[in-house]
């Protein structure tokens, strides 16, 4: 287990350092490292990144984070007003020059609080979300779809996500069939999705 939790640490560590040596303002982590002691969470931290850990009414341990860089021209607001949960992270993005919108950081599991419902992250709180700017969604969804992977013929905890994402006219920023998780040569699981507006405007 202590391998497991030093082998996160130093992944996390190396991914915020070379986020800082390309300039990038927002990291968005799934399943990170984080302890809890005397009440105190403790996760990463990065002298030149502010750690945003989602929040949650029970004290559950998160699972999403964003890490906003200090020094970028771009201010966020945490978004607690919309979402309380352990596993759901919104942030406002704004600058004098472009349109506030929004970030949504995802890890689409089952609760770990033991009094939930125990259904999955989309299907729990995602799809009770209104989307009322431009918005980037991105997420670890372990849902299967041939949206995003042709191969599958028959959806695995998507209807939801597909349905939320529908009304909002969301597009899919990956390229289909490209495998994002090494566990498996055929998972398509980490996934990127943004309103049109916003869309049109990403590139690389």
């Amino acid at each position: 287990m202590q391998h497991n939790t030093n082998r996160t640490s130093n992944i996390m560590q190396s991914c915020l350092q070379s986020a800082l040596e390309l300039s990038i303002d927002f990291v968005l982590i799934q399943e990170l490292w984080i302890e809890y002691e005397n009440n105190i969470v403790y996760s990463i931290t990065h002298l030149l990144y502010y750690c945003i850990l989602s929040e949650n009414s029970q004290n559950i341990r998160s699972r999403v984070a964003i890490y906003a860089r200090k020094q970028s021209k771009y201010q966020f607001c945490h978004r607690t007003d919309m979402i309380k949960d352990s596993d759901i992270i919104v942030i406002d993005v704004s600058d004098s020059d472009i349109d506030t919108f929004q970030i949504i950081n995802i890890y689409n599991e089952k609760s770990l609080d033991s009094e939930s419902d125990n259904s999955y992250t989309v299907k729990r709180s995602l799809q009770n979300i209104e989307l009322t700017k431009e918005t980037l969604i991105s997420e670890d969804f372990n849902a299967h779809h041939s949206w995003w992977n042709s191969s599958i013929t028959n959806s695995i905890r998507a209807n939801s996500l597909v349905s939320w994402l529908s009304l909002y006219d969301c597009e899919l920023v990956n390229k289909s069939d490209i495998t994002t998780c090494t566990r498996s040569a055929n998972s398509v699981i980490d996934l990127s999705f943004a309103t049109q507006k916003l869309y049109q405007q990403i590139s690389d």
